[in-house]
């Protein structure tokens, strides 16, 4: 079993981007879940009520981190 080599900022254009311009990014393409068949609708493309669930838990988590850096907690 191979595992995934380590991304850097160079590897990932859209976190670097969001860096950039100040923002946060969510890679919700390298969740544990998402290889999951469940969390995605019939056409295997989109996400169900569940992935939707796991996204949004994704995005909160990121973006309550992000929060508490900023307050000084």
């Amino acid at each position: 079993m191979t595992s995934e080599p380590a991304r850097t900022p160079v590897q990932d254009p859209p976190a670097d981007l969001a860096r950039g311009l100040g923002g946060s990014h969510v890679d919700t393409h390298h969740h544990p879940l998402a290889a999951d068949p469940g969390i995605h609708a019939g056409d295997r493309v989109h996400a169900n009520a569940r992935g939707h669930a796991v996204a949004f838990a994704a995005i909160a988590t990121t973006l309550a981190r992000r929060a508490r850096k900023h307050s000084g907690d």
